[in-house]
């Protein structure tokens, strides 16, 4: 799964294949297909976060716990292939 991060409004977007953007509009992402995504906004980050990961801590999850279990993820470097940036949001 890959997120689109606004480091400006902080906001965390889960990408699809239609445009998403944060709250204040300075970036934009979506999927082109199951392995690359496009991202708008020179601030724009792309988070990872491993999805069987997440499925795992969920059978983990014990509300008497102050605190849930770690689950995996990653920013991807601003060269990586599985991103494509176009740079300035228009």
């Amino acid at each position: 799964m890959k997120l689109l991060f606004c480091p400006d409004c902080g906001d965390v977007v889960q990408l699809r294949s239609a445009i998403r953007s944060c709250s204040c509009k300075a970036v934009e992402g979506r999927y082109v297909n199951d392995q690359l995504v496009e991202v708008t906004g020179e601030r724009a980050e792309v988070l990872g976060m491993d999805s069987y990961s997440i499925q795992a801590g969920l059978t983990l999850v014990d509300v008497s716990e102050k605190r849930g279990p770690t689950i995996v993820a990653w920013m991807f470097p601003h060269g990586a292939e599985h991103v494509r940036r176009l740079g300035r949001k228009r």
